[in-house]
């Protein structure tokens, strides 16, 4: 089930928040995660490949991070700070 329906451009924060409100569950569709994950530890890139090729190979999912979820299900949303740096790091990190 697609918890949320919109373009990753028009998700809004109130999107996010209304995870917990609905019931949401980390299940074949998304994925909740406290925190980015380090792309220069092997273990840690693999697991994410596995995850987005597991999104890809059904019909798409969403990784929401900033996300504390307790046994797949969010309690808190403390977010995470990022900079615009990192943001392009991590995407050269992740193609490369």
């Amino acid at each position: 089930m697609f918890y949320i329906n919109k373009k990753l451009e028009e998700v809004t924060a109130e999107d996010i928040l209304r995870l917990k409100d609905i019931g949401a569950i980390e299940d074949l569709h998304i994925e909740f995660k406290r925190d980015l994950i380090n792309l220069n530890n092997t273990g840690q890139k693999r697991k994410l490949l596995v995850s987005i090729s597991a999104f890809a190979n059904a019909s798409g999912g969403h990784i929401i991070y900033g996300v504390d979820a307790k046994k797949g299900i969010p309690e808190d949303f403390p977010g995470i700070e990022i900079e615009k740096s990192q943001i392009d790091d991590f995407q050269l990190t992740l193609n490369s």
